[in-house]
C-alpha cells in the first residue's frame, strides 16, 4: 500500500494466504478492515482487499473477466507506432509562455476534482 497520498510512490501490493481451516473467520475480518468504507488502516497504510480471480465463484463473472483479458491482449497486440513531426512539435517550448504545448495540455485540471489532472503521461 501507499502511505498517505504520495502520488510519486510506486504501486505496491501484498498477497495474503490463510489456512483453509481459519479462512471462514479471517476472510470477513480482512474484508471489514480493508473495505471501501474503511476510515482507518493498520500501520496507516491504505489498501483495498481484492479477491483472487480463482476465488470468484460465479462462472459467468469468470467468463466475462476472461473475455475482457483476451480483448485487452488483442488490442495491445495491434498497437503500432509511427513518427510524426506534428506530435514531436508538442514539445517545442513556446518562448512567450516558457512552456510546451504538451506541458499546457498536461496541466489541465479536472473541474470536479481540481487536484487531479485530466491527462496522464
Amino acid at each position: 500500500g501507499n502511505k498517505g497520498n504520495n502520488r510519486d510512490s510506486p504501486v505496491q501490493a501484498i498477497h495474503l494466504e490463510t489456512a483453509a481451516q481459519v479462512s471462514l473467520s479471517v476472510d470477513p475480518l480482512l474484508k471489514q478492515i480493508y473495505s471501501s468504507t474503511s476510515k482507518s488502516y493498520p500501520a496507516r497504510i491504505k489498501m483495498r482487499l481484492v479477491p483472487e480471480f480463482l476465488s470468484l465463484l460465479n462462472l459467468e463473472t469468470r467468463e466475462k473477466i476472461k473475455y475482457l483479458i483476451n480483448r485487452q491482449e488483442a488490442l495491445c497486440s495491434n498497437i503500432r507506432s509511427s513518427q510524426s513531426w506534428e506530435i514531436k512539435s508538442l514539445d517545442r517550448i513556446e518562448t512567450s509562455k516558457q512552456q510546451s504545448v504538451r506541458d499546457c495540455i498536461m496541466s489541465i485540471k479536472s473541474t470536479k476534482l481540481p487536484h487531479l489532472s485530466v491527462f496522464t503521461a
